[in-house]
């Protein structure tokens, strides 16, 4: 008598060989991606969108002058495939970090790519010059093609339509700063030059090199006397950034003032946050310096020593 084998065997065979062919691939995860800085952020996520999401380094809330990684993100920045950040000029403490990780970790550095020409002063928020943040992308859709090739035809695509959509910001920005030419205001921190010389605006100048840096009395004094000679008609601080001399000056000169913000601290992070950042500043600026003049109680030019002078002196020290 012939032994035959059971009959079931034979059947989940054949379903686990019908199983491997009809079940879906797994789809790439794509790179790890980890970017320094919130608006910079916000352009691989658009560039990477469909494919994987890029992690924000540095908290919006913090400057990123200084940022101080935690153990839980270095550990996270040392796991991934693709560094993008500023460069050690601009974010110096995550530059220690930077040289620590793994040579595996490609780093792209933008103040090194070869989009801007630092004549300015060597201005790093190259961002704000949306002609600038199109070549940005154009250096980060290559190295995500590089090291993912698997999404190639994705981040090429992502990126001609952001670079579109960044032209249209461009033009859109362009005519609603026009009317503010040869217009006089003041900003927290020297921040702005890629921003204004684009768009043909300049500030009468600013309260801080950097918005951890005090200036000195000296520097101050002088900004004082433009505002006595009523050069300037707005004060523009930044979220987190109003220490008290700022709010003296503006309280003494009955001042109009705005916020203008140039890493989007109160923003919610992705693709959409660096067209709500340059909005914002756009329509800021005119809110502040387009609105009907009031009367202003004007500064002594010769700033006796009064009890705000004194108190002034005593808060900064001469540079």
């Amino acid at each position: 008598m012939t032994c035959q084998k059971p009959y079931h065997k034979h059947l989940l065979f054949k379903l686990f060989l019908l199983f491997c062919v009809l079940a879906p691939s797994p789809v790439a995860a794509g790179v790890r991606v980890a970017v320094s800085i919130a608006p910079i952020h916000s352009l691989v996520a658009s560039v990477m969108a469909g494919a994987s999401q890029p992690d924000l380094i540095v908290r919006q809330n913090v400057s990123p002058h200084n940022y101080q990684l935690t153990p839980s993100k270095a550990l996270q920045l040392s796991r991934t495939d693709l560094v993008i950040w500023i460069g050690e000029d601009f974010e110096r403490a995550l530059g220690k970090v930077i040289r620590t990780l793994p040579k595996k970790i490609t780093r792209l550095a933008l103040d090194a790519a070869g989009c801007a020409v630092f004549e300015e002063g060597r201005d790093l928020h190259i961002w704000l010059n949306p002609v600038l943040a199109i070549c940005l992308v154009r250096k980060i859709r290559t190295v995500l093609v590089r090291l993912d090739g698997e999404h190639a035809d994705l981040y090429r695509e992502n990126a001609r339509l952001l670079i579109a959509r960044l032209t249209m910001l461009d033009h859109e920005l362009a005519t609603q700063l026009a009317p503010l030419k040869g217009k006089k205001y003041l900003v927290f921190h020297d921040a702005y030059t890629r921003f204004e010389k684009h768009y043909g605006l300049k500030s009468a100048g600013f309260f801080r090199l950097t918005p951890e840096r005090l200036s000195g009395a000296r520097h101050i004094a002088r900004l004082r006397r433009k505002i006595a000679r009523a050069e300037i008609s707005c004060i523009f601080t930044e979220p987190g950034f109003i220490p008290a001399q700022v709010r003296g000056i503006i309280r003494e000169t009955g001042l109009r003032s705005g916020v203008l913000d140039p890493l989007g601290a109160r923003l919610k992070p992705g693709p959409a946050l660096y067209f709500q950042l340059m909005r914002n500043l756009a329509r800021n600026l005119r809110g502040c310096l387009m609105a009907r003049k009031r009367s202003n109680k004007k500064a002594d030019p010769g700033f006796p020593a009064s009890a705000f002078s004194r108190y002034f002196a005593c808060l900064v020290t001469d540079q």
